[in-house]
C-alpha cells in the first residue's frame, strides 16, 4: 500500500514538473511567431502602398511591379499568426513567402541607380528607408522565432520535460524558419 502510495506521488510529482517549462518555451514561440506575423503585414502594407504610389511612374518597370503585385497579394494575410508551428509545409509556406517579397523588393532597392529620374522622386527614398528598416525588422523577429523554437524543442527532449512530454502531452517540435538551422538540426548527432 505505501509502495502504490509512493509510486503514484512520484508520478504526479514527475508529471507536475516540467510542464512549466514547455509552457514557457510555448509562450516565448508564440510571441515570437506574432511578432513576425506582425513585420510581415507591414512588409506587405509598405509593398501594397510602393505599387499604388511609385509604380505608375515606372513605365520601364511595369514587369517587376506585376510581380510585386502579385506576390503581395499571393500571401496570406491573417492566415500566417493561426498557422501551427509544427507543419512543415506551412511553416515552409511562410518562409518563402518572406523571401518572395524580399526578393521583389531588392528589384525595387535598385531603381534609383537604374532610372536617373527616379533619384528625383521624392517618394522612393521614404519607400526605400522604410523597407530598410522594416526588412532589418522582420530578420530579427525570424531569429527570434528560431531562438524560441530552438529552446522549445530543446525543453522537449530535456529532464524532467522530456518525461512529462513522452507520458503525458506527446507535443511535437516547433519547425524552424531558417534552411540553415533545420538543416543543422537534421544533421546534429543524436545523444
Amino acid at each position: 500500500m505505501v509502495r502504490s502510495l509512493c509510486s503514484v506521488m512520484l508520478f504526479f510529482m514527475f508529471a507536475a514538473c516540467g510542464r512549466e517549462g514547455i509552457d514557457a518555451a510555448d509562450r516565448e514561440v508564440g510571441e515570437a511567431w506574432g511578432e513576425l506575423a506582425t513585420q510581415m503585414a507591414g512588409q506587405r502594407e509598405l509593398a501594397r502602398a510602393f505599387t499604388t504610389t511609385i509604380c505608375p511612374r515606372i513605365a520601364e518597370e511595369q514587369e517587376s511591379c506585376r510581380k510585386l503585385q502579385e506576390t503581395v497579394g499571393a500571401a496570406p494575410q491573417n492566415g500566417v499568426a493561426q498557422i501551427d508551428l509544427t507543419d512543415a509545409v506551412a511553416v515552409e509556406q511562410v518562409r518563402r513567402d518572406l523571401w518572395s517579397l524580399e526578393q521583389q523588393m531588392i528589384r525595387i532597392e535598385q531603381y534609383p541607380g537604374k532610372y536617373p529620374r527616379l533619384a528625383s522622386d521624392p517618394d522612393l527614398p521614404g519607400y526605400l528607408e522604410r523597407w530598410s528598416v522594416r526588412k532589418e525588422a522582420s530578420r530579427a523577429a525570424q531569429d527570434r522565432y528560431d531562438q524560441a523554437a530552438r529552446a522549445y524543442n530543446r525543453a522537449l527532449r530535456t529532464f524532467p520535460e522530456s518525461v512529462t512530454n513522452n507520458m503525458f502531452l506527446r507535443l511535437k517540435n516547433k519547425v524552424y524558419l531558417n534552411k540553415d538551422q533545420r538543416a543543422r538540426n537534421v544533421a546534429a548527432p543524436r545523444k
